[in-house]
């Protein structure tokens, strides 16, 4: 469905042929996501859905990520490491679409797209969680947050299912702020950290917990 999408916008899912482009699509990821790698047509047999041939891979088959088979034929991309595991046909991701200079997007509103912006001034004007690392994280990590004044806020991680695993007030100066937060209390797992006062995708980032 993926690439039928792409392919009337006059593109395809995204080959990935170097660890630039690699490292270009995820700095604009916070999910795993679909590009075009997969071996649908022939178990064992890599291609792309453009015919492009395959060059440079990325898999890391991490203790909780799909190992390639029979059943998982389509290539993600992780969120907290920018490597690359297996799913499956019945898994409904969001996906990247390549397409080339000259063509005619179709449908740019589409709701399962991923679009890469340019920052404008707004952004820094704006209370934003910018970035997690390491992810994934074991003992610590740190936030970077931008706000748009000094002031406190209330900094919550919820775990895979939805429950509140931790409460933190933060105080934050006016511009970039990094804050060290200790997890080594939390089991391991998908996690997010939420900022209710921030707005929309400004408003939260993933990481993975691994366990100690």
């Amino acid at each position: 469905a993926a690439q039928a999408i792409a392919e009337n916008n006059g593109g395809y899912l995204a080959t990935i042929k170097s660890a630039d482009e690699n490292e270009f699509i995820f700095s604009q990821i916070n999910e795993m996501v679909y590009f075009g790698l997969n071996d649908f047509e022939m178990e064992g047999s890599y291609d792309y859905f453009n015919g492009e041939t395959v060059s440079w891979v990325n898999f890391d088959i991490c203790s909780f990520c799909n190992e390639n088979s029979s059943e998982m034929d389509f290539v993600v991309m992780h969120n907290w490491n920018g490597k690359w595991s297996w799913s499956n046909y019945y898994n409904s991701r969001k996906y990247i679409v390549e397409i080339p200079c000259g063509s005619t997007v179709t449908s740019p509103t589409i709701n399962n797209s991923l679009i890469a912006q340019v920052p404008n001034q707004l952004d820094f004007e704006q209370l934003m969680i910018e970035k997690l690392y390491p992810n994934p994280a074991m003992d610590f990590m740190y936030t970077t947050i931008q706000s748009p004044m000094e002031q406190e806020v209330e900094l919550q991680i919820f775990d895979a299912r939805g429950s509140l695993m931790k409460n933190i007030t933060i105080h934050l100066q006016k511009g970039k702020n990094v804050t060290r937060i200790s997890i080594s209390d939390l089991p391991g797992g998908f996690f997010s950290v939420y900022i209710p006062t921030a707005q929309g995708k400004n408003s939260t980032k993933r990481f993975v917990k691994v366990r100690g």
